[in-house]
C-alpha cells in the first residue's frame, strides 16, 4: 500500500474521529442548550395557560361567565388557540388534567390519547405539590412534563415533550444548517487534505516510484525533472537524483567493464582453445577442461579421463614411479605462486615427449600450459654443434679476430689473437678491448666510427708494437649489426714476413735499377770528373804561370765547384735509390720528384727517347716517403724507355716520347672505394709510343716476377713495386694500352691540401757567418778533417781533429771545458759517431753537437738526433752552409 493512501486513510480517520468528538461535544451542548431552551418553552407555556385560566377566572369572578364551566370552556378554546397542540411524538404539547387524572386538553390523536403512560400517571398524586417536573417512560420515548396546579379550578396544567425527540428536533429545525456546514467543511477539508497530501508527497511518491524504478534496473529520466523545493523532501529528493546520476554513471561504466571483461573472458577463451599450446585448466575437485591443442598433442580426451589425475597416471612414462609422479604433480596445484616444471610426458601413442609446463593459480582454479621442448631441445643441440662449429671455424682462421660490442667490450677472441697476445679468450671476453689490447686503443675512434657509420674500413701496413717487438698487420674494421647486437669485428693480418719479403724485393728492385742506370750514370759521371779535372788543370796553369789572372782563376773554381755539385746531386739519387730505408711520410712537392727524377733518366736513357712534362703552376704537394715516390717514377720511366728500346725488335726503330702531365681530379667512390674520404686527387699520366701491352698480358703486369723482357733484362718486380708502393700511399694505379700503339701508367695520389700537413720551404742563402770558439772534428776521412779544417779557421774557429770516435772523446776528455762544438762523423771505424756521442755526453751532458754524414737515412743518424744533437750536416757541404749550421748551433746552445 502507497503512503499516499495510507496517510490519506489516516488523515480521513482523523479527521472523522475529530468530526465525531466535535459533534459529540457539540450534541451534549445543544443538548443541555436544547434542555434548558425546553423548560423555558414549558414554563413559558405553562404561564399561558396560567395566565388565560387566571383571566377566564377572573372574568368567571366578575360574572363575566354565569358559570365556572363557561369559563373553564373558554380558557380552554383560548389555551388551544395559543398553543397549538401537536399529535407528533417528538413534539412537546400542552396537558390539562383534573385532580382526578380527567385529560380536559392534550393531543386528539388516538395514538396519543391512548398512551399508556398516560394513563397510569396518578395526577392527583401530584395535585397537593403546586408544581413540579415528571419524567415517564412512554415505549422508547422519554418524555418530561412539567406542571402547576391551579387550584380554585383543580387543574393541573401539563406540558409534556420529549428528551430525545425534541433534541433531534432542534437540531433538524436549529442546528440544521450548522450541520450542513460541518459536514460541507469536512468534505472540503477532506478534499484539500487530499489535494495538500498528493502536492506534499507528490516529490515523495516521485522519489518512491523512482527508487523502486532503480530497484528494477530503471533510472529516471533527466528531461522529467523540474525544480526542487527548498524543504527537507525537495533536499531529499535532489540529493536522491544526484546520487541516482552517480548510481547511474556508476552502473554505465560497470556494465561497459561488464561488457569489456565479458569480451575479455570469451577473448580469453578463444585464446585458451585456439591457443598453439595445450592448455588445461583444474578446479579444486580435480575436475578439468582442455583446449583442442591439448588432444592434439597428448591424444587424450575429457571423455577418457574423469579428472586431471588420471591424466597425471596415463602420461607417465614407464620410467618414473608412480606416487613420485603424483605427489610432484600434487605439490605443483598446490602451490600458490606461479612455477615452471620440465617434464617427460608420455602421449597416447607411446611418444615420450619433454614438456615445459608452467602452472599459475588463478583463484580457485589452475592454469597448466604446457609448451613442447622436444622440437626446441633439438634445435638447441642443433644451434650448439653450429656454435661448436662456427667457434672452430673462428679458432681455425690464421689471422686475428676480435668481436667488439658498442662499448667496445670484447665478445670473441680466436685462438690466433689467444697466440699473439698470450691471452686466454676466457679471460678476454667481457673485457674493454682497449684496456686489454693496447696496443689497438689507437683505433678506438675509427672502430666506435665504423660502429657509428656502418662503413667498414681497412688499415694496411699499420705498425704495432708488442711486447718490445715490432709488426706489420693488414687491419680491417667490419661493422655488424642485428636487431639484439651492434658491434664490430676487427680482422688482423699478420703481414710482417710478407713487408720484410717486400722491402727485401724492393730493394732486390732499387739494385736492378741501380744496375739499369749504370752505365748512363757512369758516362755521365765521367763527364763531371773531366769538368772537376780541367778546371783543377787551369787552376794550377794559372797559379803557377799566370797568378794575377784572379778572374780566370775564380771561373774555373766556379766550373768546378758545379761539377762537384752535380756529382754530390747524382751519387745523392744513387744512394737514395740504392739503400734500405723506413717509410717516412712527409710533405712532398712533386715537382721536386720529377726534377730529381728526370735529371737521372735524361743523362742515362737511350738519347733516341726525348721526355717532356707539363704540370699546373705552383708546388704539387701529396704526403709521401720522398725516396719512394722517385722510385716509383723511375720505375715507369724506365718501363716507358724500355718499350720503345729494347722491347723491339732488332729491325726496328728505336725511340720514341715519352708525355708526363699531371693534373687535378676528383674519383668515384664507386669505383674506388678507398677514395670515400679524400676529395682531391694528383692524376699523373706517363705515355709512351712503344710496343703496347696485349690484353692477357695486361692483368698480369702488377703480379711479383712477371716479366716479357728477355732474360736477364728484368726481374719483373718494377710494377709490383708500383703498385704495392703506390697503395701504401692511399693511391692507385691504372693502365691503358694497345699492341704497337703503346701504353698510358696513371698514378693517383691524395693531395696534400694547404692546412693539413705545415712544411718548410728554405731559401739558398749564400753568406758565410764567421765564428769563434774550439770545434772538436771526429772523422774518420783525411780529406774531410783537412777541409773541414780550414774552412773553420777561415770562418775565426779554432780546430782539433780525431780519425776515430774513441780518439775524439778522449781529446775531449781533455779538453772538455774548452770544446764548443763537435762536428761528429756517425760512420766510422774503431768507434762509430753514435757510441761516441753517448760517451761525449756522459762526460758532458750539454755538449753541442753537430752530425756529419752523407747518408741522411741512416737510422743512427736519427737515434742520434733524437738523444740530443743540435742538428745535422750532410756531406759534401760548403763553406757558407758550414758556417751557417755552426751559427745555429751555437746559438742553440747560448
Amino acid at each position: 500500500m502507497k503512503i499516499q493512501t495510507r496517510l490519506t486513510g489516516f488523515f480521513i480517520i482523523m479527521l472523522a474521529v475529530f468530526s465525531y468528538v466535535l459533534v459529540w461535544i457539540s450534541t451534549r451542548a445543544y443538548r443541555r442548550e436544547v434542555n434548558r431552551l425546553n423548560y423555558e418553552v414549558a414554563i413559558q407555556r405553562l404561564d399561558q395557560m396560567l395566565k388565560i385560566i387566571t383571566e377566564q377566572d377572573n372574568l368567571f369572578l366578575e360574572h363575566v361567565y354565569q358559570t365556572e364551566a363557561d369559563a373553564q370552556d373558554k380558557a380552554l378554546e383560548r389555551i388551544r388557540d395559543s398553543i397549538r397542540i401537536r399529535a407528533r411524538s417528538d413534539a412537546g404539547f400542552p396537558i390539562i388534567v383534573t385532580a382526578k387524572s380527567k385529560i380536559l386538553l392534550g393531543p386528539k390523536s388516538s395514538k396519543i390519547t391512548r398512551l399508556p403512560g398516560h394513563q397510569k400517571l396518578k395526577f392527583s398524586d401530584y395535585f397537593r405539590k403546586k408544581q413540579g417536573e415528571i419524567h415517564y417512560q412512554t415505549g422508547p420515548v422519554s418524555r418530561i412534563i412539567l406542571y402547576r396546579t391551579f387550584q380554585p379550578w383543580g387543574w393541573i396544567m401539563c406540558y409534556s415533550f420529549p428528551m430525545e425527540a425534541s433534541f433531534y428536533s432542534s437540531v433538524s429545525k436549529g442546528y440544521f444548517r450548522q450541520i450542513l456546514a460541518v459536514i460541507c467543511c469536512m468534505v472540503a477539508s477532506v478534499a484539500a487534505l487530499l489535494w495538500l497530501i498528493q502536492h506534499a508527497l507528490s516529490p515523495l511518491n516521485r522519489l518512491v516510484s523512482n527508487a523502486t524504478g532503480m530497484a528494477a534496473g530503471i533510472f529516471p529520466d533527466n528531461k522529467d525533472r523540474r525544480d526542487y523545493s527548498h524543504d527537507e523532501i525537495g533536499i531529499l529528493n535532489k540529493a536522491f537524483d544526484e546520487m541516482a546520476d552517480r548510481i547511474q554513471e556508476s552502473m554505465a561504466k560497470l556494465q561497459e567493464e561488464i561488457k569489456e571483461r565479458r569480451e575479455k573472458e570469451h577473448e580469453i577463451r578463444e585464446l585458451i582453445e585456439n591457443s598453439p599450446m595445450p592448455i588445461a585448466t583444474v578446479s579444486k575437485d580435480k575436475s578439468f577442461s582442455v583446449n583442442e591443442m591439448f588432444s592434439k598433442v597428448f591424444g587424450f580426451n575429457e571423455k577418457e579421463m574423469r579428472c586431471i589425475d588420471d591424466f597425471f597416471e596415463m602420461s607417465r612414462p614407464d620410467s618414473t614411479p608412480a606416487r613420485k609422479n603424483t605427489l610432484n604433480w600434487q605439490k605443483m596445484l598446490q602451490e600458490k605462486t606461479p612455477g615452471i616444471a620440465i617434464k617427460r610426458l608420455k602421449c597416447k601413442n607411446g611418444k615420450v615427449l619433454e614438456i615445459e609446463v608452467r602452472h599459475k593459480r588463478i583463484k580457485k582454479q589452475s592454469l597448466l600450459m604446457f609448451n613442447d621442448l622436444t622440437e626446441i631441445k633439438e634445435a638447441e643441440k642443433r644451434l650448439r654443434n653450429t656454435r661448436n662449429y662456427l667457434n672452430q671455424l673462428f679458432d681455425s682462421i690464421r689471422q686475428q679476430l676480435i668481436a667488439v660490442n658498442d662499448r667496445g667490450y670484447v665478445t670473441q677472441w680466436n685462438m690466433a689473437m689467444e697466440k699473439f697476445t698470450g691471452i686466454k679468450s676466457q679471460d678476454a671476453v667481457g673485457f674493454k678491448l682497449w684496456v686489454l689490447a693496447r696496443f689497438l686503443s689507437t683505433y678506438r675512434n675509427e672502430v666506435e666510427q665504423v660502429i657509428a657509420s656502418g662503413k667498414p674500413r681497412e688499415k694496411y701496413r699499420e705498425t704495432i708494437i708488442w711486447q718490445k717487438r715490432k709488426y706489420f698487420f693488414n687491419i680491417c674494421i667490419n661493422p655488424f649489426n642485428n636487431s639484439e647486437n651492434r658491434g664490430a669485428v676487427i680482422t688482423m693480418e699478420d703481414v710482417t714476413e710478407l713487408a720484410r719479403k717486400s722491402e727485401q724485393l724492393i730493394q732486390t728492385q732499387k739494385m736492378e735499377t741501380v744496375g739499369t742506370l749504370t752505365g748512363g750514370l757512369a758516362h755521365d759521371f765521367n763527364n763531371v770528373l773531366g769538368g772537376i779535372k780541367g778546371s783543377l788543370s787551369m787552376i794550377r796553369y794559372y797559379l803557377n804561370n799566370a797568378p794575377d789572372e784572379s778572374e780566370e782563376i775564380n771561373e774555373f773554381a766556379a766550373l768546378a765547384e758545379q761539377s762537384v755539385n752535380r756529382a754530390a746531386s747524382m751519387v745523392e739519387q744513387l744512394l737514395a735509390l740504392s739503400r734500405k730505408s723506413q717509410l717516412s711520410f712527409k710533405p712532398v712537392d712533386l715537382n721536386e720528384s720529377f726534377s730529381h727524377v728526370l735529371s737521372i733518366c735524361r743523362g742515362t736513357f737511350d738519347k733516341s727517347v726525348t721526355i717532356s712534362i707539363s704540370k699546373p703552376p705552383g708546388k704539387i704537394m701529396v704526403e709521401a716517403d720522398g725516396v719512394q715516390i722517385d722510385q716509383v717514377l723511375l720505375n715507369m720511366l724506365i718501363n716507358a724507355e724500355h718499350s720503345m728500346t729494347i722491347m723491339r725488335g732488332e729491325d726496328a726503330p728505336k725511340g720514341g716520347d715519352i708525355e708526363i702531365s699531371i693534373s687535378r681530379t676528383k674519383l668515384d667512390p664507386l669505383q674506388y672505394p678507398k677514395a670515400i674520404d679524400q676529395e682531391e686527387f694528383w692524376q699523373v699520366d706517363i705515355k709512351d709510343n712503344g710496343v703496347g701491352i696485349p690484353p692477357d698480358t695486361m692483368r698480369k703486369i702488377f703480379d711479383p716476377f712477371f716479366t716479357t723482357k728477355a732474360r736477364g733484362k728484368g726481374t719483373g718486380l718494377g710494377l709490383a713495386m708500383v703498385y704495392n708502393i703506390i697503395d701504401m700511399h692511399n693511391g692507385f694505379v691504372d693502365v691503358k694500352s694497345e699492341p704497337g700503339t703503346g701504353s698510358i701508367f696513371t698514378v693517383y695520389l691524395p693531395e696534400l691540401l694547404p692546412g693539413e700537413e705545415s712544411y718548410d720551404v728554405h731559401q739558398v742563402n749564400s753568406e758565410i757567418i764567421p765564428g769563434s770558439g774550439l770545434v772538436l772534428i771526429i772523422d774518420d776521412e783525411l780529406a774531410i778533417r783537412a777541409t773541414a779544417g780550414k774552412m773553420l779557421e777561415s770562418l775565426g774557429y779554432r780546430v782539433l781533429t780525431a780519425e776515430n770516435g774513441e780518439e775524439g772523446v778522449e781529446i775531449f776528455r781533455n779538453y772538455v771545458n774548452e770544446v764548443d762544438v763537435v762536428l761528429l762523423d756517425i760512420a766510422m771505424p774503431v768507434m762509430s759517431g753514435d757510441e761516441a756521442f753517448k760517451r761525449i755526453r756522459e762526460i758532458r751532458s750539454d755538449t753541442a753537437v753537430l752530425v756529419s754524414s752523407g747518408f741522411t737515412n741512416d737510422s743512427r743518424v736519427q737515434k742520434t738526433l733524437e738523444a740530443g744533437a743540435k742538428g745535422f750536416i750532410k756531406k759534401p757541404y760548403s763553406l757558407n752552409k758550414l758556417s751557417r749550421k755552426l751559427h745555429e748551433v751555437i746559438s742553440r746552445r747560448s
